[in-house]
């Protein structure tokens, strides 16, 4: 006699492993893959557990491995897009200074396609590539100004911050002469310091043995080349 013998040959399943699509490089991401019938036994490569957060550090292509109850497999793969996070930078040209101060900042940003300036004192600016990466900004009043770059692209963004100080007025300067001539012709008789932004000075003129010729107290007060008794010197 011969029998007949019918075989029933199972189906692959199809496996739904997601739309691809793109995060920032390091954002957190899950993968949730389905297919019918499969009551959610999935495998993935690269160390993915299905329905498990994980942080993304780079393009790369994910396969899935789908289990059904008769022991048949099925295989998806998804491309996930890691995007380059912007890096925020600028340098400020001064950073400080007497106010009115115009300050050149100009933008080093990599991986960003726009950016939003605040300067701090009230102006701002917004600009898309390929706008050039020098500007500027007045800073009409005394204080501490905080400007911060915020870089973007598609995806991502960054931040960066640098301060400005605005001063009513700048640091000390003392100009010494090298020279002058107290012989009573009117040029040059005194021997006298030229200052900027000096609130206050002491100055004692000493001869070549120590002894002080001369203390001078005052900002606006030289010396006349005679000694304390008013010899010459």
């Amino acid at each position: 006699t011969q029998d007949e013998v019918s075989v029933l040959v199972n189906p692959s399943p199809t496996i739904d492993p997601g739309a691809p699509f793109s995060v920032c490089e390091g954002d957190e991401v899950i993968l949730n893959a389905s297919g019918a019938g499969l009551g959610g036994s999935y495998s993935w490569d690269n160390g993915v557990v299905n329905g498990t957060s994980f942080s993304l550090d780079a393009t790369n292509e994910f396969t899935v491995i789908g289990t059904d109850a008769n022991g048949c497999e099925g295989t998806a793969s998804l491309i996930l897009t890691g995007v380059p996070n912007p890096d925020a930078l600028f340098t400020a040209n001064p950073s400080s200074g007497v106010i009115p101060l115009n300050v050149e900042f100009q933008n080093l940003t990599t991986n960003a396609t726009d950016y939003h300036w605040d300067f701090g004192n009230g102006d701002s600016l917004n600009y898309v590539e390929p706008n050039a990466p020098i500007i500027s900004s007045i800073y009409n009043n005394d204080g501490i100004y905080a400007v911060t770059l915020t870089a973007f692209n598609e995806f991502c963004s960054d931040t960066y911050m640098l301060e400005i100080d605005a001063n009513v007025v700048g640091g000390p300067v003392v100009v010494v002469p090298n020279v002058f001539s107290p012989n009573q012709d009117g040029v040059n008789e005194q021997f006298i310091l030229e200052t900027e932004n000096i609130a206050s000075l002491e100055l004692i003129i000493l001869n070549r043995w120590g002894n002080v010729m001369a203390t001078i107290e005052s900002l606006d007060s030289g010396w006349d080349g005679k000694t304390k008794s008013g010899r010459e010197a």
